[in-house]
């Protein structure tokens, strides 16, 4: 009886184990059904620094007036490309051509009067020339002589003093020009008008700074300058690609041409 009792349990308890079995087998499917699974495969890992910054034109120049005075006309519009050269602005110039008229007007005062000076020392050579002879043949006193020589030195010293003066004069109205010349702003570059500070009509005053007309950048080239936390700047470094994107498509990754700079 003992020997069958324990063939019994030992059918039960192999029993109960393939019923247990059976039982796993049957929901291991159902529970692998909501994973997910993928290849194993070898890449990089990324880590991404996060920074916002502000784009800016390669080249940005402020294109502004050396002369003071009215804004009469104004050649550029907002957003318009112009190139090295195109006409800006200009400014009322009554003032600048009445100052270069002036120094023209000193400039042949000047070449006038070394001119009269010039007849004077010929005339003056004449006459030294003359009491040379006459005092050579004794019949002529030595003051008369004397005379004559001193108005040759003074005729002479007074035509270097007008050669001074007309370099003098000259440089007046090469400045007067270089002045007239500046109320005709032109671009100093190639770009594109990105705002326009003054406008016709406004008078500007250059007395002691520039006053900017326009602002003209070359957007042909920008420049991301971004900001970047302290936490995050000991990951950046020199020659790390870097990408970009806007507000207004933050799912497009806009490559960088220039790699980072430190």
């Amino acid at each position: 009886m003992k020997l069958k009792i324990k063939r019994l349990g030992a059918v039960l308890t192999t029993c109960a184990a393939l019923a247990i079995a059976t039982f796993a087998w049957q929901r291991a499917p159902a529970q692998t059904q909501g994973l997910l699974t993928a290849v194993a495969t070898r890449g990089d890992i990324e880590q991404t620094v996060l920074a916002t910054g502000t784009f800016k034109p390669s080249k940005l120049v402020a294109v502004g007036a050396q002369v003071s005075g009215r804004i009469t006309h104004l050649a550029v519009r907002l957003g318009e490309e112009i190139t090295q050269g195109s006409l800006v602005a200009e400014i009322d110039s009554t003032t600048q051509k009445n100052e270069l008229k002036t120094a023209e007007a000193s400039l042949a005062n000047v070449k006038a009067q070394r001119q009269e000076t010039e007849a004077e020392l010929a005339n003056a050579e004449i006459t030294l020339a003359r009491q040379k002879n006459i005092y050579a043949n004794q019949a002529g006193a030595k003051a008369d002589l004397d005379s004559a020589e001193t108005s040759v030195n003074k005729a002479r010293a007074q035509i270097a003093a007008f050669d001074a003066q007309i370099v003098e004069a000259e440089v007046a109205v090469e400045t007067a020009k270089a002045n007239l010349g500046y109320t005709r702003i032109t671009a100093p570059i190639d770009g594109t008008v990105l705002a326009i500070v003054n406008q016709q009509g406004q008078t500007v005053n250059a007395t002691q700074t520039a006053p900017t007309i326009i602002v003209l950048g070359q957007l042909s080239t920008m420049t991301v300058r971004a900001e970047i936390s302290e936490a995050d700047i000991v990951k950046v470094a020199p020659g790390q690609q870097v990408y970009f994107s806007i507000m207004g498509e933050p799912g497009v990754r806009n490559a960088a041409c220039d790699r980072t700079r430190a």
